[in-house]
């Protein structure tokens, strides 16, 4: 059986490169170095914003693209180039804040590098400073009808965000991208968000066919992506969709599955 040759890999980050712990291991970056070495373009596909997705492609050393904020935005580091920004309309905006404060629910609403939040249990104004990202507290969400931000996230305990995506996707339809990539977090986009949209414009941009594209991850947010490339890769305690979705799982950061499946492949020359 012909085996099929790899060129670009996309990798989600948490639950996927960094486990509890937050950190990159030193034998991840090594793996990824020599993917890149083996002509291989690696880039890290994430629900994070910029700043916090740039500082981790940075440390592993990824050669691709950066795409951030659930797909929403991709970025060239080597050109220092936005190749796709993607803000939702503000009439999703009002409707979507009508809801959440309706539903007395804690959201951020992300403006580039800067989250303005009512920071209702103090997890938005922890979750900015985890990511080093700028915090505006306000308890007027109103004020923030007829903007433009690239993502609003409302959070929430995991049983009351389920209702919340359920909710939203019926009420908002198909003109904006609801989902969850954490259990606690409802998260919408801009409808063409989405990991495998933004994978599909690095295609033309590579010039390389879907069969050719690895995607690794964990989360509800992974799913696109995963189910869409030519080899969509699972973590073995990600969420229940995305095993279902994946051609074969491998085992969490904690265990090194990422490294493990990463140096089997320049075992390989890239192929599989």
């Amino acid at each position: 059986m012909k085996k099929n040759k790899y060129s670009l890999i996309a990798l989600d980050i948490d639950g996927t490169m960094v486990g509890d712990s937050k950190k990159l291991s030193q034998r991840l970056k090594k793996a990824i170095k020599k993917v890149q070495e083996k002509g291989g373009i690696v880039s890290i596909a994430t629900g994070r914003p910029f700043s916090s997705a740039k500082k981790i492609s940075l440390m592993a050393g990824c050669n691709g693209p950066l795409i951030c904020f659930q797909g929403a935005m991709t970025y060239d580091l080597t050109q220092e180039k936005i190749l796709r920004y993607l803000k939702l309309d503000n009439k999703i905006v009002g409707k979507t804040l009508d809801y959440f404060i309706q539903k007395q629910i804690e959201v951020m609403l992300f403006y580039d590098d800067t989250i303005c939040s009512n920071n209702l249990s103090g997890w938005s104004k922890n979750y900015a400073k985890r990511n080093e990202i700028k915090l505006l507290e306000s308890k007027d969400l109103n004020s923030y009808k007829g903007t433009s931000p690239v993502a609003i996230i409302g959070v929430s305990e995991p049983e009351i965000v389920a209702n919340l995506v359920y909710d939203l996707k019926l009420s908002l339809k198909d003109n904006a991208l609801v989902t969850h990539s954490l259990p606690m977090l409802c998260e919408i986009e801009h409808l063409n968000a989405g990991k495998d949209k933004a994978l599909q414009e690095l295609l033309k941009r590579y010039k390389i066919d879907k069969s050719n594209v690895i995607a690794v991850g964990d989360g509800k947010g992974d799913q696109s992506m995963i189910a869409w490339a030519g080899l969509g890769v699972g973590i073995k305690n990600g969420h229940k969709d995305v095993i279902n979705s994946s051609d074969m799982l491998i085992p969490p950061p904690e265990e090194e599955g990422l490294s493990t499946f990463l140096e089997k492949l320049i075992e390989n020359d890239l192929s599989l």
